[in-house]
């Protein structure tokens, strides 16, 4: 408790640097987590909730640091560092990266701001030295080995003492909690999405089952071809007995294939005309020499189409 209080009066951010994953938590989500481990729950929330914070969401696949939420209890800070943290961090974020990467804590009780002017942006200058920050501790979120962030902590009253190492066993602690409900939300988004991907694709199959029942005793030929190649993909029964050719025989093979030249090149072409103005084709009388006998067909050949609009089929 001495030690929370101690560090509760004299947190300005919390700055959390969340490595790859997709599960974003909440400050108030975190403080549940950890007042949930303690035996004085509400009065850890009260010194939890003293804490002002700086959120910064590392995505997968990004280089920089983005700062995603800003506490503190002066709402004129607040607005500051709201203005400050609107851009990626930069070059700035390299020393919470490597503490995130390294789980090595960086503790730096006096700052004069203005010995740090040559290596901060000019934003990032004038607004430390406008609040005063005259103190800083970093420490690393790393949940079974693996970095998952840092906390950050920024202290900026005149009449707070700096930062010693009481605070960083304090934070470490916090950081420790913080990373396994950042980690646990995260496992329960992945087992959320699993669960979604598995009945997307148990409901995708079952549509596919019922569109193959419906197609295959439909008494008139139904086929599909690829908008790319023009070559047979599904091909139903009544299509089989029609041309007397086993759909093995179809499925990726086009109209050269199995028609004279002339008939192919008129086949496809409807094709292209169908792709191409995107809408039902219809063709009253199609002639079509099988292995047995000459026909003629009344055929309609339909686009399938995308989400964007481009043919597929």
């Amino acid at each position: 408790d001495r030690k929370c209080a101690r560090c509760a009066d004299g947190v300005v951010a919390l700055e959390v640097s969340v490595g790859t994953g997709r599960g974003v938590v909440e400050a108030g989500d975190v403080v549940d987590e950890l007042t949930a481990r303690r035996g004085d729950p509400q009065f850890l929330r009260e010194r939890v909730e003293r804490l002002r914070a700086v959120v910064v969401l590392l995505r997968e696949g990004d280089d920089d640091l983005i700062a995603r939420a800003i506490y503190d209890r002066d709402p004129r800070v607040v607005a500051e560092l709201a203005i400050l943290f609107a851009r990626p961090l930069g070059p700035e974020g390299q020393l919470a990266r490597h503490t995130m990467l390294t789980g090595e804590p960086r503790l730096t009780p006096i700052i004069q701001i203005a010995a740090l002017k040559p290596s901060l942006s000019p934003p990032m200058y004038e607004t430390f030295a406008k609040i005063g920050v005259h103190g800083s501790l970093t420490v690393a979120m790393r949940v079974r080995g693996e970095p998952i962030g840092v906390i950050n902590v920024l202290r900026h009253r005149e009449q707070q003492r700096p930062l010693d190492m009481i605070d960083c066993e304090l934070l470490q602690d916090l950081a420790n909690h913080a990373g396994l409900a950042i980690a646990n939300a995260r496992l329960t988004d992945q087992l959320r999405e699993s669960d979604a991907i598995r009945a997307a694709k148990e409901e995708a199959l079952r549509a596919n089952r019922f569109l193959d029942a419906v197609i295959e005793h439909i008494p008139d030929m139904v086929f599909v071809k690829d908008a790319t190649r023009l070559a047979f993909t599904r091909f139903n029964r009544a299509g089989e007995e029609l041309l007397g050719v086993p759909r093995k025989n179809l499925i990726g093979k086009n109209d050269f294939d199995f028609f004279p030249p002339e008939e192919a090149e008129f086949f496809q072409e409807k094709d292209r005309e169908t792709l191409r103005n995107k809408q039902l084709v219809e063709s009253a009388e199609e002639p079509i020499k099988t292995a047995n006998v000459q026909l003629w067909l009344h055929t309609k050949k339909v686009p399938i189409l995308d989400d964007d609009g481009t043919p597929l089929y």
